[in-house]
């Protein structure tokens, strides 16, 4: 009987020894679980330096997991000198310009840290890039027609001719549209 107490005060003592605070750090998991990885930016268009975009182009920004959607806002996704909607669902969020970009701008992107994914994890840093409109297209009104004819509006962007309204028929004018 007294081996048994004894074995039994050994394995107990054993037991407090290895269940010790001491030895460990009891981390308390976020709310919505363990989940303690910080999401982060894994794609995003326009590129960074890209130039001649279109003054309607959309900012998309995909992060390496489902964020809350309520954190992708107007301070957290930024575009420097535009105004638009932000729309988030899951992983990707896209900025709309309203009214579009003005023509040979730089738009700065700032995406900041205010962004969260669902377990409440902050994005791993800010990220920032910048991007560049196309100038302004060069319109040439070239009606009327040299010939001082009447005909519909006429006027050419980038060396391509655009006629308004109909088609000019003449000798002068026969090549193929």
């Amino acid at each position: 009987m007294t081996r048994r107490l004894i074995c039994l005060f050994a394995v107990t003592c054993l037991l407090i020894a290895a269940c010790s605070e001491d030895d460990e750090t009891i981390v308390e998991p976020k709310p919505g679980g363990g989940d303690r990885t910080a999401p982060v930016v894994v794609d995003y268009s326009p590129r960074n330096g890209e130039t001649g975009l279109p003054v309607d182009t959309f900012v998309t920004v995909v992060f390496s997991e489902n964020v809350d959607t309520n954190s992708v806002n107007d301070s957290t996704f930024t575009v420097s000198g535009a105004t638009g909607t932000i729309s988030c669902g899951a992983d990707t969020a896209t900025f709309t310009p309203s009214p579009p970009f003005a023509y040979s701008t730089q738009c700065t992107v700032t995406v900041t840290t205010g962004v969260t994914d669902l377990a409440g994890n902050n994005l791993d840093r800010e990220y920032k890039w910048v991007f560049t409109t196309a100038g302004e297209p060069a319109w040439k009104t070239v009606s009327p027609m040299p010939t001082g004819r009447v005909y519909p509006a006429a006027a050419t962007v980038n060396d391509i001719i655009y006629v308004i309204g109909g088609r000019p028929s003449g000798p002068e004018y026969s090549a193929a549209c």
